[in-house]
């Protein structure tokens, strides 16, 4: 399945961008992920100082997100504040089923912009675009724990429809753990 989602994303207070491997902008997702790996620990991987312990690996994840992309695998945007141009997180599309037309989102959010709305307008930038793409489903999976991700989905719209237990191995809980599943259907936006 070939299509293209746009670039650039964007509403009033914040653009979605096709991330690009420099090291600026390498650097940049590393300050962000070092200054808030406590918070996004123990939610997103890439807050372990294994997989992003220095502005080198951030530029390598770059560098694989760039590769999704052209792989038609992943669509992962940065996710920039419009008003100050600052890098505040990561949105990802992920197509595990495209014969379904169904996709999976995940995200995170610096601290200081959580609970504020710009990851409720991220999510609807991406909704925007897939729905248009013709796809029917987007789906949300998330830990049970995970109230923040949980309060999101609910809020825009999706259904919890299930929970899969002991799906995912968690380093950060040294052990298995149960993860909901919310999905939006395109006539439901």
């Amino acid at each position: 399945m070939l299509f293209e989602p746009r670039t650039v994303l964007e509403s009033d207070r914040i653009q979605l961008h096709k991330p690009m491997a420099t090291f600026e902008t390498a650097n940049a997702l590393y300050q962000l992920v070092d200054k808030n790996r406590k918070y996004l620990l123990p939610w997103v991987d890439m807050a372990d100082k294994m997989i992003t312990g220095s502005p080198e690996d951030a530029f390598v994840h770059l560098t694989n997100m760039v590769e999704k992309w052209k792989s038609q695998y992943a669509f992962e945007y940065l996710i920039y504040e419009t008003r100050s141009s600052k890098l505040i997180g990561v949105i990802g599309v992920y197509q595990p089923y495209p014969e379904h037309k169904s996709v999976e989102v995940g995200f995170w959010i610096a601290k200081d912009y959580s609970r504020r709305g710009f990851m409720r307008e991220a999510l609807r930038l991406i909704e925007k675009e897939f729905f248009f793409l013709e796809f029917e489903r987007i789906m949300i999976r998330s830990d049970i724990e995970n109230y923040g991700a949980r309060n999101l989905a609910i809020k825009s719209g999706y259904r919890l429809e299930g929970t899969l237990r002991h799906s995912c191995w968690s380093n950060q809980f040294r052990m298995y753990r149960d993860l909901n599943i919310f999905a939006k259907i395109k006539n439901e936006n």
